[in-house]
């Protein structure tokens, strides 16, 4: 943490990545991330919706 005084700004803290949370990052980075949980599928249905047809909605 860096903490820098202005004489028109307030002081202020930086913080900066170690490099060790930087191999993180970057590793994190790499992988692929969860799927959500879709809790809500009457929202989902809503969400694409519009983008039906009369005729994909007929049975």
């Amino acid at each position: 943490m860096n903490i820098q005084h202005g004489e028109a700004s307030p002081t202020k803290k930086v913080y900066t990545l170690t490099d060790s949370g930087l191999r993180e990052l970057h590793r994190l980075s790499l992988g692929y991330p969860e799927i959500p949980e879709i809790r809500k599928t009457f929202l989902m249905q809503l969400v694409f919706g519009g983008s039906l047809t009369k005729a994909s909605c007929l049975p």
